[in-house]
């Protein structure tokens, strides 16, 4: 399971991994806006054990090919992905959300078990609601705006601190089709991600109608959050 490098790119990239793959084994592409790309290796006939043990040393070489873009060996959502690093570990999250809507709280909440590391979320679509409940300050929004890192990044800390959770991600974005200006364009988001290591921000932006928007929001929030866990967890 790959995610963050776009079909096109990846093939590129595993160009010449791929042209060295046996006659018999095959790759097949499998996009997904929200889990990333699958990429999937099959080979038919002979001896299960040979065919299972060269797998693997395929498998290797291209995890050392696409690095973190690479998030799973196994047909793992990210949500699921970040519910094993968690549980492997004894550790929690949260989630303070605007463009995004719930959609990744809900995400979370479709894997069986979640409720042993998902602690809950905000849903803080007003500013009134990031403000009040959040505690994001009313200068921030006032100086950067509820679409900003700075935002964000009290979102993030915000959530952290009410629902005492290890890490949490925050969202706050322009889906669209309206409400976007030259500063700020439809299909900007900013993610947040926290936890006692610090907070991190990231701007990006993305071309599409409002639900591949929220889509795309989510799914680089998520991956986002999976990479902060893994490098606070690996220090």
């Amino acid at each position: 399971m790959t995610f963050g490098i776009p079909e096109s790119v990846l093939a590129k990239q595993i160009e010449e991994w791929e042209d060295a793959l046996p006659k018999d084994m095959h790759l097949a592409y499998l996009p997904n806006l929200i889990t990333g790309v699958k990429l999937r290796l099959s080979i038919y006939g002979g001896v299960k054990e040979d065919h299972e043990r060269l797998i693997s040393e395929k498998l290797e070489q291209l995890a050392n090919i696409l690095g973190d873009n690479l998030y799973s060996l196994e047909e793992d959502t990210l949500q699921e992905y970040i519910g094993k690093l968690l549980r492997r570990h004894g550790k929690t999250v949260s989630c303070a959300e605007s463009c995004t809507g719930g959609l990744i709280s809900s995400l979370f909440t479709s894997v069986p078990g979640s409720s042993e590391y998902f602690l809950g979320s905000v849903t803080s679509y007003a500013n009134i609601v990031k403000q009040n409940v959040l505690g994001v300050p009313a200068e921030v929004i006032a100086a950067h705006g509820a679409v900003s890192s700075e935002c964000v990044a009290a979102m993030a800390e915000g959530v952290r601190r009410i629902t005492g959770s290890d890490f949490s991600v925050a969202t706050s974005g322009i889906a669209g089709p309206g409400g976007g200006s030259e500063e700020k364009p439809v299909g900007l988001v900013w993610i947040g991600v926290s936890s006692h290591m610090g907070t991190e921000t990231f701007r990006m932006v993305f071309k599409g109608d409002r639900k591949r928007n929220i889509e795309r929001f989510t799914a680089n929030a998520l991956d986002k959050l999976r990479k902060h866990i893994e490098n606070t967890l690996s220090n």
